[in-house]
C-alpha cells in the first residue's frame, strides 16, 4: 500500500494521511489524526504536459481535470459543483486537461511584465575575517545571476547604507539615520524618485552594472564605530529591513524578488532590537520565555518584525535572512519575516563555513528554462563539483477546491493567508486558516504545505469519492507565469477502510507540524502528553486486542511504524529544546515546516546504513549497531556523519585501504563516501560533515540518537562484547516505550 502513496505523490505532489475520508462528522471527529494532506507545489513530475491556452474555469473555480463527465464532446460537468460548460475550442480535439494521465497539469500564461530582482542587506559589524568570507561568497553570487535580473545593494551597521549603482569608479552611499526609519514620502523627496531613470540609480541589470557590485563588494568597508568593551555593536538589523521595505514599495511595485539578509549579530538599536548593547545583560533563552522574564524587548520586537513582514507579504517579496554568527541573531522574533513570505532561514556560526556557501549558492543554480521542470539541473562551471538546484519560484498562489461535504481547516507551513473565504472554509480553524487561498512569496520544488480538512455531513449525499484539486500559479525566475493544476479522487468510505488507507508516514509528518505549531504559539507547552494521547487513542481505534492483555494486541499493517515514528518524534527538537537556543529551534522548526515528507521523516528519525565486508544495508538506531568490525552512515538531516568501528580505524591509519590486496576496504570508504557527497550535493540546507571513530568528541553525534537496549548487560563494559559498547542515557528505551505503550492501550476504561 505504500507504494501506491508514493505512486501518488510521483504523480501529483500530494501526500494523504488517509487516502480514504470518513462518510459522517462523527467518525470524523474520532480520528485523533486530522484529515490532512501533505502537498508540494512544484513537485518534479516526469512528463509533466505544459500548455500553451489556459481553459475557462467553472464558475465554482474550479479547472478542468480527468474526472469531470465529457457530455457529447462539447461540454464538461464539473466534479466541484455539477455545473456544465462548454468545452474550450482549442481542447476540442485533444482533449488534454481531461484525459486520465493528466492528473497534474501546468499551462504557460506568458511573460511577467518585469523579470524578479535582488536585494542584498549586508551587515557590516562583524569581524574583519567573517566579513572577506562573506563578501567573497555574494561576489560569487553575482556570478549566477541572469544579466536581465535587477540587482540592489544596501549595508547597515548603527546607520543605513543604500548604495548607488550609478556612481562608476568610485563607490557613493546615501546613509539613513536608524532611529529614524524613512517613510515612502521622504525617501521620494531624498532620493529624487521621480521616474524609472532615477529609480535605475538603486536597482539595475545585473549585467549592466557587475563592475559596480564588483566594486562594491571588494571595497565594503568594517564597522567604524568605536565598540565598548564588554558590549555589543550598534546593530540596526529592523530598520535596514524596514527602510529596504518602504524602498521597494517606490522601486518594485508589486514586482517579484527577494531581499537578502546577512547578519552577524542580536539587533541592538533603533526598532526591532530585543538586547542590551551591554553583554552583561542576558539574551532571552527558553528558560526566560517560560517564566515570562524581562520578555518586554523581545515581544516588541516580534510585533515589529510581523507588522514588517505583512507589508513585504502585501508587496509579495521574499525575505532570506542568512546568520553568521556564534550569538543569537533574532531569529525567532523574526521568524514572521521568513514563515509568511516563504523566505529561507539558515543559521551558521561563521560566513566562512563552507555549509553556508553551499547552501547559499544553491539558491541561485538552475534559474533557466520555462516552467517547473527547469527548476532541476547543475549549475554550469560550479566551484562545488554537484549542485543540485534548489531556484524559487516567486509570487506563488495556492487556491484549494473541495467537493461538498469537505471543509478547509487551515494550512501549517510557509504561506501567508489571503483571506479568501469561501463555502467550503471550515469554522475550526488551524495555522493559517479562514481562507482557500494562500501566498507563497517564494515556493521551492522541495517546499511542502500541510493542509487540514473537516467533515460535513451532507443529506442524500451517496457519492464514493470526493474531489480535491489544487491549484497554483507562479512566476519562474525567467520571468515566466506558470499555472499548475493537481486534481485528487479520494475514496468516501467507512471508518475499516479509512484506517486501511492510512499512511502512517504522511500521518507522522503531519503531527510533526501540529507539535511545532504548538510550540510556535506557546514555546513552553510540554506536546508529548499531546503526542501520547493521539497515539494512544489511534491504537485503541484501530488494533485488535483483549482488554488488559498487552501481549495481545495486534497492530494493523497500515499502522506498524507509526509508533517507531512517534518514539523518535518525542526526542527530537521539535519536541524538547534541551541545550538549543530560541533561534537555533526556530532554525530547525522553519526548515521542517517547509521540508517533503521524506525530508521531514529524516528531520525526527535518522537513518543509519552499515557498510562492512558482507553487505552495505540499513540497520535500527540501536547501540548493537555500534560494532567494531563496520563503517555506519549516520543521516541526521542538519548532519552526515560517517563512523569507522575500532577495527576499521585502525584499518585507515594504517592505510590498508591501499594495499591491492584489501580493494574490498577501499571500495567501502569509496561506497560511504560517495553517498555521503550524494546527500550534501541534494540537500538544502547543505549538512555539516563529521568524520569520527570510538572514544572520539564527535561520537556523541551518533550516540545521542542511538536507542539503548534493555536485554544489554548493565555491569560495565567489562560485562560486554568487546565488539559492541554501552551507551548510558536517561532516555527509556524502544523495547521500554512498546511496553508502556501497549498497557496503554489495553487497559480497560
Amino acid at each position: 500500500m505504500q507504494d501506491q502513496f508514493f505512486q501518488i505523490e510521483e504523480a501529483t505532489g500530494v501526500r494523504l494521511a488517509y487516502s480514504a475520508f470518513p462518510n459522517t462528522k462523527e467518525v470524523a471527529n474520532k480520528l485523533p489524526i486530522p484529515l490532512s494532506a501533505l502537498f508540494t507545489p512544484l513537485k518534479h513530475v516526469q512528463g509533466l504536459k505544459c500548455l500553451q491556452n489556459e481553459p475557462n474555469p467553472c464558475s465554482c473555480g474550479a479547472m478542468p481535470n480527468p474526472y469531470c463527465g465529457l457530455v457529447g464532446n462539447q461540454q464538461w460537468r464539473c466534479v466541484m459543483c455539477g455545473q456544465m460548460n462548454p468545452i474550450p475550442p482549442q481542447f476540442a480535439q485533444n482533449f488534454e486537461p481531461f484525459r486520465n494521465d493528466a492528473l497534474t497539469i501546468e499551462y504557460d500564461l506568458g511573460e511577467a511584465p518585469l523579470k524578479p530582482f535582488y536585494f542584498y542587506i549586508v551587515d557590516t559589524t562583524q569581524s574583519e575575517k567573517n566579513l572577506k568570507a562573506l563578501k567573497e561568497v555574494l561576489l560569487e553570487s553575482i556570478l549566477y545571476l541572469p544579466d536581465d535580473a535587477l540587482v540592489g545593494v544596501m549595508s547597515y551597521n548603527a546607520t543605513i547604507q543604500l548604495w548607488d549603482l550609478d556612481s562608476g569608479d568610485i563607490s557613493r552611499n546615501f546613509t539613513f539615520n536608524a532611529e529614524d526609519i524613512p517613510s515612502v514620502e521622504e525617501l521620494i523627496n531624498q532620493l529624487h524618485l521621480s521616474d524609472m531613470r532615477s529609480y535605475s540609480r538603486f536597482m539595475k541589470k545585473a549585467g549592466e552594472c557587475a563592475f559596480a557590485l564588483q566594486n562594491i563588494f571588494d571595497n565594503l568597508p568594517k564597522a567604524c564605530w568605536t565598540v565598548a568593551e564588554q558590549s555589543f555593536p550598534r546593530r540596526a538589523t529592523g530598520a535596514a529591513l524596514a527602510t529596504a521595505q518602504a524602498l521597494l514599495d517606490v522601486i518594485a511595485v508589486k514586482q517579484a524578488g527577494r531581499v537578502m539578509l546577512f547578519t552577524s549579530g542580536p539587533n541592538t538599536y533603533g526598532d526591532g532590537a530585543f538586547v542590551a548593547l551591554e553583554q552583561s545583560k542576558t539574551v532571552r533563552s527558553f528558560y526566560s520565555i517560560k517564566n515570562d522574564q524581562n520578555m518586554g524587548p523581545t515581544k516588541r520586537s516580534t510585533r515589529f518584525y510581523s507588522r514588517l513582514a505583512e507589508k513585504f507579504c502585501d508587496q509579495g517579496i521574499i525575505v532570506d535572512v542568512w546568520s553568521g554568527s556564534i550569538r543569537q541573531s533574532g531569529l525567532y522574533e523574526m521568524r514572521n519575516i521568513m514563515s509568511k513570505t516563504g523566505g529561507y532561514c539558515y543559521m551558521t556560526e561563521h560566513f566562512s563555513d563552507p555549509e553556508f556557501k553551499s547552501s547559499f549558492l544553491k539558491t541561485f543554480a538552475g534559474i533557466g528554462g520555462v516552467g517547473s521542470q527547469m527548476l532541476y539541473g547543475k549549475l554550469p562551471d560550479s566551484p562545488l563539483e554537484e549542485v543540485v538546484s534548489v531556484p524559487t519560484a516567486f509570487q506563488t498562489t495556492l487556491s484549494l477546491r473541495t467537493s461538498p461535504g469537505i471543509t478547509i481547516c487551515g494550512a501549517l507551513g510557509n504561506c501567508y493567508s489571503m483571506g479568501a473565504k469561501t463555502a467550503n472554509v471550515s469554522h475550526r480553524e488551524v495555522g493559517e486558516a479562514g481562507t482557500c487561498m494562500w501566498q507563497l512569496c517564494g515556493c521551492d520544488p522541495r517546499n511542502t504545505i500541510a493542509f487540514l480538512f473537516d467533515v460535513e455531513n451532507v443529506e442524500r449525499d451517496v457519492s464514493e469519492h470526493k474531489y480535491l484539486q489544487f491549484t497554483s500559479m507562479y512566476t519562474h525566475p525567467t520571468g515566466k507565469i506558470v499555472k499548475r493544476v493537481i486534481t485528487l479522487a479520494v475514496l468516501y468510505a467507512g471508518l475499516d477502510k479509512v484506517i486501511e488507507l492510512f499512511d502512517q508516514e504522511a500521518a507522522a509528518v503531519i503531527l510533526g507540524r501540529l507539535v511545532a505549531e504548538r510550540k510556535r504559539q506557546d514555546p513552553s507547552e510540554e506536546v508529548i502528553q499531546m503526542i501520547d494521547s493521539r497515539l494512544v487513542k489511534l491504537l485503541q481505534m484501530s488494533c485488535v486486542y483483549q482488554p488488559n492483555v498487552p501481549a495481545s494486541m495486534t497492530v494493523p499493517a497500515s499502522m506498524a511504524v507509526f509508533a517507531q515514528f512517534m518514539f523518535y518524534l518525542r526526542k527530537s527538537t521539535l519536541v524538547t529544546n534541551f541545550n538549543e537556543s530560541p533561534d537555533e529551534a526556530t532554525f530547525k522548526a522553519l526548515t521542517y515546516n517547509r521540508s517533503s515528507v521524506t525530508d521531514s521523516l529524516s528531520i525526527f528519525q535518522p537513518s543509519l546504513t552499515r557498510y562492512n565486508m558482507q553487505s552495505i544495508d540499513s540497520v535500527l538506531l540501536d547501540v548493537r549497531s555500534l560494532t567494531d568490525d563496520c563503517m555506519l552512515l549516520l543521516d541526521t538531516f542538519h548532519t552526515v556523519l560517517i563512523h569507522y568501528g575500532e577495527t576499521y580505524k585502525q584499518y585507515r591509519q594504517q592505510d590498508v585501504h591501499l594495499r591491492a590486496d584489501c580493494s574490498w576496504f577501499a571500495d567501502l570508504i569509496e561506497s560511504s563516501t560517495s553517498e555521503a557527497e550524494r546527500i550534501l550535493a541534494e540537500r538544502w540546507p547543505t549538512p555539516r560533515m563529521i568524520y569520527t571513530y570510538p572514544g572520539h568528541s564527535q561520537e556523541r553525534f551518533l550516540k545521542s540518537q542511538l536507542n539503548t537496549n534493555d536485554n544489554l548487560p548493565t555491569g560495565g563494559s567489562e560485562a560486554f562484547s568487546s565488539t559492541k559498547r554501552i551507551v548510558k542515557t536517561h532516555d527509556a528505551s524502544f523495547e521500554q516505550f512498546m511496553s508502556r505503550l501497549r498497557e496503554a492501550v489495553t487497559k480497560l476504561q
